[in-house]
């Protein structure tokens, strides 16, 4: 028997059997009994009186992995796992961890999710190589800067954070810092070794610092303020980079032009005049842009291997461009008004496509694409979707909010896991109709008095007058779901005396 069968046993025991004293003698002789057990998992006891219970006898020479998450743990002290090199004890409610500094051989730690747990022990654990402080709710992480043989490191989602202190740790390889209230990166220069480094949803707008992290191969800025990114000009071993401004500031893209290792290039926000410097990233294979009006991207047509393409609020009419991307498998070129797509039709090897919101009338142009799998057409002009008919490939159609009429173009398709072929229902909450679309189905005339007979169920548990638009709401919210409706959107509309 595995250790993970083990440990899944004990789980299902712990769940579905009754707590009473036999029971805790049992698993307390279980636990002694398994001193050949490498690994254990235990996730979301639902009978956590006899989790706690055993705790303080929880020892063992031979556990090396141990998880304990989603358990409402509070603390650590009892244990006794002298071997112990990996442990995760996230989404707990941790507050204090003092004996955790015993477990010398620690190699790997998780203590996300724990909001008033103190970390200061953590010192201690000179070994440790993996640490994730994520969404503790800290405000300084002192007790980190003596971990000198750390690679790994995440502490995001901490709100008011100083991370000066994280210089010393010059062994750090990964480093999330996403959303904590980040300005000031300079001392991160001396951090030499990152290779991954992930600055997200901060303040920052300096990034003269990121110049010295030659071996960054993924940098993610997503969300701060970076007007000037001459800076990254130096990181020739960078493969995924993301910029995404606060506010919309002018940026040149131009030092970008050296980063030849670039596979992944995400520019969202920023208002860039020109983007012809970056023809010589000939081996990226995904690009996003959003919200940059007027750009002309003419010079796309060098980028062969692209994979993965997204134009979004680009306004842009002309993506002739785009012909030569015969490797493309994913596109998205939505909220470009009249935007013409007849080069569309040599991108044989697209399997993902949403063009939403372009006030598109035909589709005949999307005929050749033999091999999409998912089609995104809402909110367009389209009448007729016979182009379609030999897409038998679809696994995901999204046509809401269209005109069509006729739906047996793709009637015989059998692929369809989900389709949005929108029928509307009618629902009248305390004096107004609200409009809710629902998947198309043969039983949406079924559904509506399913409406009815639940409105009547209603008025007579709440009384007439106490058949609030919440509690209707919430029936109709549990029908649809019940029912396995994908609702796609809701409308309210003027008071009416209009019921069913």
């Amino acid at each position: 028997m595995k250790s993970s069968d083990i440990s899944e046993k004990i789980i299902k025991e712990f769940k579905d059997r009754v707590l009473n004293d036999t029971l805790i003698i049992q698993y307390q002789a279980l636990f002694y009994s398994l001193s050949f057990i490498k690994l254990l998992d235990i996730k979301a006891l639902q009978l956590i009186q006899c989790w706690l219970h055993l705790q303080p006898d929880l020892n063992n020479d031979s556990i090396v992995d141990l998880t304990i998450n989603d358990c409402k743990l509070k603390t650590v002290e009892g244990f006794q796992l002298p071997n112990l090199e990996v442990l995760n004890l996230s989404n707990n409610k941790l507050t204090s961890i003092k004996n955790i500094k015993n477990f010398t051989k620690l190699k790997v730690l998780n203590l996300s999710y724990n909001h008033k747990v103190k970390i200061h022990h953590l010192q201690f654990l000179v070994q440790l190589k993996e640490l994730d402080l994520s969404e503790c709710m800290l405000t300084n992480i002192y007790a980190v800067q003596s971990l000198v043989n750390l690679e790994v490191l995440d502490i995001s989602e901490n709100r008011s954070i100083n991370i000066s202190k994280l210089e010393n740790i010059t062994s750090l390889k990964i480093l999330h810092a996403n959303n904590c209230g980040v300005i000031d990166i300079s001392k991160l220069s001396s951090l030499i070794n990152l290779e991954v480094l992930d600055l997200a949803h901060n303040n920052i707008s300096d990034i003269q610092a990121i110049q010295y992290l030659v071996k960054l191969t993924t940098l993610d800025l997503d969300h701060d303020s970076i007007k000037d990114i001459s800076p990254l000009q130096y990181l020739q071993n960078l493969q995924e980079l993301i910029i995404l401004n606060h506010d919309r500031t002018e940026v040149s893209v131009a030092p970008l032009k050296s980063l030849s290792q670039l596979k992944k290039l995400i520019i969202n926000n920023c208002i860039i005049q020109d983007i012809s410097h970056l023809n010589t990233l000939i081996n990226l294979e995904e690009f996003h842009i959003k919200l940059n009006y007027n750009l002309n991207l003419s010079m796309i047509q060098f980028w062969v291997n692209l994979k993965k393409l997204t134009i979004v609020f680009i306004d842009v009419q002309n993506i002739s461009a785009l012909k030569n991307l015969i490797y493309l498998e994913e596109l998205n070129c939505s909220y470009n008004a009249n935007i013409d797509i007849t080069p569309l039709q040599y991108l044989v090897n697209l399997k993902i496509l949403k063009i939403c919101y372009c006030q598109l009338k035909s589709i005949t142009q999307l005929r050749p694409l033999i091999n999409l799998q998912e089609l995104h057409l809402p909110s367009n002009y389209i009448c007729d979707i016979s182009p379609l008919e030999p897409l038998m490939k679809l696994q995901y159609l999204g046509i809401y909010d269209n005109f069509i009429t006729d739906f047996t173009p793709i009637q015989q398709h059998s692929n369809y896991t989900k389709t949005d072929q929108y029928r509307f229902c009618i629902i009248i909450l305390s004096g107004k109709i609200y409009l809710m679309v629902v998947t198309y189905s043969t039983s949406v005339q079924q559904l509506l008095k399913c409406l009815k007979y639940y409105r009547f169920w209603a008025e007579k548990k709440y009384g007439r007058f106490g058949v609030t638009q919440i509690n209707l709401l919430k029936i109709f919210l549990m029908l649809l779901y019940q029912h396995q409706y994908f609702i796609s959107y809701f409308m309210c509309f003027p008071p009416t005396s209009i019921t069913l």
